[in-house]
């Protein structure tokens, strides 16, 4: 009676789609949640089903988002594509601006600065053109502004607390054991610190840096110094490079360079009493050491412009925010960045951002990189173009199957169980032919109560990993994957390619392209422990590899009412293949609540699923 069931409804799907979407790429989009409300209609739910009871409010470091995504899946692909619209010009303004809508309103600590600026004052050596020293003043009047908003901020945070402001991400590091007393006093001195304020400030300082820039390449070289001269001001010390090879090794309030392949042992870095640090370099391939683009209680930026640039450094570098803001922006150029832990836009108790605009890039961490929100942290890794490639992990070894390690990486939302959920943490790549490689939690996932989104918009991509990746939640969180176009292949282990676990949403959406989707288990609209994982795939011929049967489609049976597991793949643009659970032009289901749909295409229809087919 049940497989009578099943044809009848599926019968009833096709004509619905016949008639409403036909080949029409628009008609079908348009038609997005009535295909996923008569799948759902397969195993008797509604798209009202789709929903995480999390039995109450949660902790109060949970952001809004995370809520609205676990209480509605379905707002997962939209929540993407919003993400993608504001971070695709891939400049620290917008960034920034997509933080702060995240963060929520500010306490009103923002406001004029309290010390009026009076100019630069010659320390060392040379002379300054004046028109450079006009540009100069504009500039730093903004720096003023946003340090009377940093004072404000970080004098409202308890007189007691403030030393535990510095060695604030002792909560995120591996190889750091915490009583449960140091971590609660770490997390009430994180939530002092007025986040959202800060990353308004910083916003309007980040304008102020791009506009400067643009001015200052159009100022004849002939009007910098010949050597660097360093100036003082009432808030810190000015360093104007010259248009040769310089060379850099003490921080400073702010670094301006024309040109030339200068070299930075530690720039853009808090520390102190600096409360803000800005490093604008206009040309040249330029190499950063060090300590850069780092922010611990106040703001920190790093605009290059152009050039092949290389950045190499530790822990918490590279767009690095804990109690602060950090941005690094690259403009043009093939770039290559290197780090350990926290880093490549990490936000903790702050915003960390890395833009990188255009060009063939390279970027590797061991943990906890490539757009990581830790709690109340949002972080982003914007890339705007160009083959890049991506990788994580290496270093801190994994408990399951050993010899894997942990990545926490490319679009990963932290929390620290059981303790505070994580952020946001968002990985963005605008085109291009890139890599993705990872392992253990990855490529758009996230662990206990953080939001991990990772969106690619075009190219012929490749996604591998080990487990609770591609498209996966665990523990009170939401992961999402989406792929805009390309012919794309996604390989991992198991739990992932649109995977929930213990209630948690993971959703993997691909829009077009042929793919090839492999995985071993609890994978490719998968979910257990009351989680719901969605893999939705639009046109192209596919191929599905499954090789256990909690693949393609499968609700685990547990806690009372099971978990929910939908594979939908829409028609269009060639024939698919399945290993596994699924067959070409089927209807099938796995689990409690699993079901996976071959929507129709120009394969007949076969009466035997994979696995079967595979006997």
């Amino acid at each position: 009676m049940r497989d009578r069931a099943v044809a009848v409804a599926f019968f009833a799907l096709t004509v619905v789609l016949t008639c409403e979407c036909g080949n029409d790429p628009s008609a079908a989009a348009a038609n997005r949640d009535v295909d996923l409300a008569e799948t759902l209609s397969l195993i008797g739910l509604t798209e009202a089903d789709l929903t995480i009871p999390t039995g109450g409010p949660g902790d109060p470091y949970r952001f809004d988002l995370t809520r609205s995504l676990l209480r509605d899946p379905t707002m997962m692909i939209p929540v993407m594509e919003r993400a993608a619209t504001h971070l695709k010009g891939t400049t620290g303004e917008a960034a920034l601006a997509y933080a702060s809508g995240l963060l929520g309103s500010d306490h009103g600590l923002g406001g004029s600065a309290e010390r009026v600026f009076d100019g630069v004052e010659r320390v060392d050596g040379g002379t300054i053109d004046p028109f450079l020293r006009n540009h100069l003043n504009h500039l730093l009047a903004s720096v003023v502004e946003a340090d009377g908003i940093v004072v404000k901020v970080m004098g409202a945070v308890p007189e007691e607390r403030r030393d535990r402001i510095d060695v604030l991400t002792r909560l995120v590091m591996r190889d750091v054991a915490l009583t449960e007393p140091e971590r609660d006093s770490l997390l009430a001195a994180g939530s002092d610190v007025d986040v959202a304020s800060l990353a308004r400030a910083a916003q309007r300082l980040m304008a102020s840096v791009t506009m400067a820039g643009s001015r200052l390449l159009n100022l004849d070289l002939d009007r910098w110094p010949d050597s660097p001269v360093r100036l003082r001001t009432a808030i810190g010390e000015v360093v104007v490079g010259s248009p040769g090879d310089d060379s850099y090794d003490a921080g400073a309030l702010l670094f301006v360079d024309p040109g030339g392949s200068d070299t930075y042992v530690g720039c853009a870095a808090v520390a102190d009493s600096l409360r803000i640090s800005i490093c604008l370099d206009l040309r040249g391939d330029d190499r950063y050491t060090e300590t850069h683009a780092r922010a611990n209680s106040g703001v920190a930026i790093l605009l290059d412009v152009s050039g092949d640039d290389v950045y190499v450094g530790g822990d918490r570098v590279q767009g690095s925010a804990a109690a602060g803001i950090a941005v690094l922006v690259d403009g043009k150029g093939d770039d290559s960045y290197r780090s350990e832990v926290a880093a490549q836009g990490f936000g903790l108790f702050g915003v960390g951002v890395l833009c990188d605009r255009d060009g063939d890039d390279s970027y590797s961490g061991d943990l906890l990189v490539q757009g990581v929100g830790a709690p109340r942290g949002v972080g982003i890794l914007a890339d705007g173009g160009g083959g890049d490639r991506y990788e994580a992990g290496g270093r801190y070894r994994d408990f399951r199957e050993p010899p894997s390690y942990q990545s926490m990486a490319q679009g990963f939302g932290f929390g620290v169980r059981t303790s505070a959920s994580g952020g946001v943490g968002m990985l963005y790549d605008a085109g291009g032919d890139d890599a993705y490689q990872a392992e253990t939690f990855a490529q758009g996932s996230a662990h206990w109560g953080g939001t991990g989104l990772l969106v690619d918009s075009s190219g012929n991509d490749t996604y591998i990993a080990h487990r609770f990746a591609q498209g996966c939640g665990s523990h009170l969180s939401a992961g999402g994957l989406l792929d805009v176009s390309g012919d794309d292949r996604y390989r991992l282990w198991g739990v992932g390619q649109g995977c929930g676990h213990d209630l948690s949403v993971g959703i993997l959406a691909d829009r077009a392209g042929d793919d090839t989707y492999d995985a071993f288990q609890l994978a490719q609209g998968a979910a257990r422990s009351n989680g719901i994982g969605i893999l939705d795939d639009g046109e192209g011929g596919d191929t599905y590899i499954g090789r256990e049967a909690d693949t393609q489609g499968y609700g685990h049976p547990a806690r009372h009412y099971g978990s929910i597991g939908v594979l939908i793949d829409r028609p269009g643009g060639g024939d698919d293949w399945f290993r596994g659970p699924g067959a070409a032009g089927m209807v099938w289901t796995g689990g409690t609540y699993g079901v996976g749909v071959d929507l129709p295409g120009t394969m007949p229809m076969s009466g035997t699923t994979g696995l079967e087919r595979d006997r």
